[in-house]
């Protein structure tokens, strides 16, 4: 008969704790889901001194330049995004990593290239969405707050290129709180400055102007299950002799040595 042997702090022949690996998905939406208004993406921007329409669609952002009265007059302007995430089911998961997708549009700067960077935005979603006026505390909101991420578009970049922006903690823990509502980001280029053209005109440096046609603006987030531990009973069991076994072999060895003794009396 054959015995398992334990030793205090290791099993052997027992079972055990191990971590299992973690399946990783992948969580995708547009402002084209789940329409806020009908027919008009859930995207637009905001300024202090420019009015707007809630039925355009248009993104750009940075500092825009027109004619007023007889006068050039620069407006500031930051753009936004919101993006349902009613489909994203965090329950025994967690978001290991998120980025947003952007189209590039229209680039209106003689710089050779571009910041454009994401904020948080504290603006409830339909507030956003509802963008028929100038409003200098919203599009404080846009450029204000947490930075979540930025990426330099440069003038050479074919237009209407995708643009990644790998999204930080800030945003991931905004988006986790947010999961199964809605989630916002506020764009603005904080390297935007103004200018004088060719024609002695005051300008401002913009990009992601012009229409949206079939451009992209979309959130990606990946996921994964949280580790869990499994409890395993499937080890495999290390037979040890019983005590008998090593009594005969000590006996073995006391019998030789007694004979070695005794060769050397001779």
């Amino acid at each position: 008969m054959k015995k398992t042997l334990i030793l205090s702090g290791v099993l052997l022949g027992l079972s055990g704790f191990v971590t299992s690996s973690a399946a990783e998905y992948t969580f995708s939406t547009t402002t084209s889901d789940f329409m806020i208004d009908a027919g008009v993406r859930n995207q637009g921007y905001w300024s202090p001194t420019r009015g707007n329409s809630d039925s355009n669609q248009g993104v750009i952002a940075g500092l825009y330049a027109e004619t007023e009265a007889g006068k050039r007059v620069v407006h500031s302007i930051a753009n936004f995004f919101t993006f349902n995430l009613s489909g994203l089911n965090l329950a025994g998961k967690q978001i290991t990593s998120a980025r947003i997708e952007l189209t590039t549009l229209a680039y209106g700067s003689p710089d050779s290239s571009e910041i454009f960077q994401l904020h948080d935005v504290s603006t409830p979603y339909l507030t956003l969405n509802n963008n028929n006026s100038a409003n200098a505390g919203i599009y404080g909101d846009l450029v204000g707050g947490d930075v979540y991420g930025s990426v330099e578009i440069f003038k050479t970049a074919a237009a209407n290129s995708l643009q990644t922006i790998q999204l930080n903690a800030n945003a991931i823990e905004d988006i986790a709180l947010n999961a199964g509502g809605w989630f916002s980001v506020g764009g603005s280029v904080p390297t935007a400055e103004t200018y004088y053209n060719g024609n002695g005109l005051l300008c401002g440096e913009y990009i992601m102007a012009g229409a949206v046609g079939s451009s992209v603006q979309r959130l990606v987030i990946t996921t994964e299950d949280l580790e869990q531990q499994v409890f395993r009973t499937d080890f495999q069991q290390v037979p040890v002799p019983e005590v008998q076994h090593y009594a005969m072999i000590l006996g073995a060895g006391l019998v030789g040595l007694d004979i070695l003794r005794r060769k050397r009396k001779v």
